[in-house]
């Protein structure tokens, strides 16, 4: 309401001033906002970087894998379905028999989920 006053004193002042006619719009007031709040996004500590060394030197451990036959096929960030918790997702295939691996890594920089 008080919006409203302040507007039409701000046109008729306009209309004084200026001596010529104005086209007086009522605008609606603001639509209360009903979108759901932003869900929290937890921020990792680790970073990318650091999570896939540590994915990969897991595979390279536990498969006995030489280093150079080692190759990360793709990396994301997903929410594990298992936990609930944000992870760095890794894929790595091994050159020589092509066999794949899929390594999960929480935000400490745990191995939390493998094949």
């Amino acid at each position: 309401m008080m919006r409203d006053r302040l507007i039409g004193a701000f046109l008729l002042s306009l209309v004084a001033i200026t001596g010529s006619a104005v086209l007086i719009l009522r605008l609606a007031p603001p639509a209360a906002d009903t979108a759901a709040p932003p869900q929290a996004v937890s921020t990792p500590t680790v970073s990318p970087y650091a999570a896939a060394e540590i994915a990969s030197h897991y595979v390279l451990q536990t498969y006995r894998i030489p280093p150079g036959d080692l190759q990360i096929a793709d990396a994301s960030r997903k929410e594990d379905p298992e936990t609930g918790r944000s992870v760095w997702l890794f894929r790595f295939v091994d050159r020589r028999d092509r066999r794949a691996y899929e390594i999960a890594v929480d935000d400490q920089g745990q191995v939390v989920r493998s094949p």
